[in-house]
């Protein structure tokens, strides 16, 4: 399937976004297998960006189970926190407020985050989360 920026609707690229993870059920999907924990990733930020958080958290809890329990990346691992920020994000606008308070309590817990990316900075401000960001 070919896009042309100007060409694509919310559907076309969540179309697009489901097709590049089909192989792969996320309930099968192994730590190791970065491309399509990628694919999930880009795929989630289409869901919260589009309105649609209920696909999103399903997706995000398993993303962070799978980054928490990878030897090379844990609990505290930026990627991890990222991933329960939009887990936050995602509670949080379908009025989930004692789970994402939990989830909240979960990435204050782990204290600082390190990003290698500056433009998640502002990702996390509009999360509404009060964290130290370290680049």
């Amino acid at each position: 399937m070919h896009f042309t920026f100007n060409s694509c609707t919310r559907s076309d690229l969540i179309k697009a976004g489901e097709a590049s993870v089909r192989g792969t059920p996320i309930d099968s999907l192994r730590y190791n297998n970065e491309e399509v924990i990628r694919d999930y990733s880009c795929l989630v930020s289409l869901y919260l960006h589009y309105g649609m958080p209920v696909r999103a958290e399903y997706t995000l809890r398993k993303l962070v189970k799978m980054r928490a329990e990878n030897p090379n990346f844990g609990p505290n691992h930026a990627e991890t926190i990222l991933f329960l920020g939009l887990l936050y994000r995602s509670l949080k606008s379908q009025h989930k407020f004692k789970k994402a308070s939990q989830v909240r309590k979960r990435i204050t817990r782990a204290g600082k985050i390190v990003l290698v990316n500056s433009c998640f900075n502002a990702s996390l401000r509009s999360m509404d989360l009060d964290v130290t960001l370290t680049c």
